[in-house]
């Protein structure tokens, strides 16, 4: 009861937050990604930290904690932080894992087609 009224509190000052729709639209694709990938390779103990955003670009900086909970977690990464960039271009993003001493590995290219585009952004 107390997570959801939490989880309930979190949404709610989330959306207080004015943002632009595209700004927030590919927040939201860049950490589904995100999420989706620690899920695939069973690093679901990772939470979103901090999110920077470059000011003249499309990229996405964001930077994953391990949760610091007392269960028994399977290791599966021995790096308390995992770094993200995340950039769209037209109707596509592309997902990189970046490590502190600065190596990016490309992890994922999403690229959606015109009208399945145009349909699923009016969902958001």
């Amino acid at each position: 009861m107390k997570l959801n009224t939490i989880l309930l509190f979190t949404i709610v000052l989330v959306g207080c937050q004015p943002q632009p729709k595209n700004e927030q639209h590919r927040h939201t694709v860049c950490q589904s990604l995100i999420e989706g990938y620690l899920k695939m390779t069973n690093q679901q103990d990772y939470k979103m930290e901090q999110r920077t955003d470059d000011e003249t670009s499309t990229i996405s900086h964001y930077q994953y904690k391990r949760n610091s909970s007392n269960e028994v977690v399977m290791l599966n990464s021995v790096y308390s932080k995992l770094y993200f960039n995340c950039r769209q271009q037209q109707k596509s993003y592309f997902l990189a894992q970046h490590s502190s001493e600065g190596q990016i590995t490309p992890i994922l290219e999403v690229h959606f087609p015109s009208n399945a585009y145009v349909s699923f952004r009016e969902r958001f």
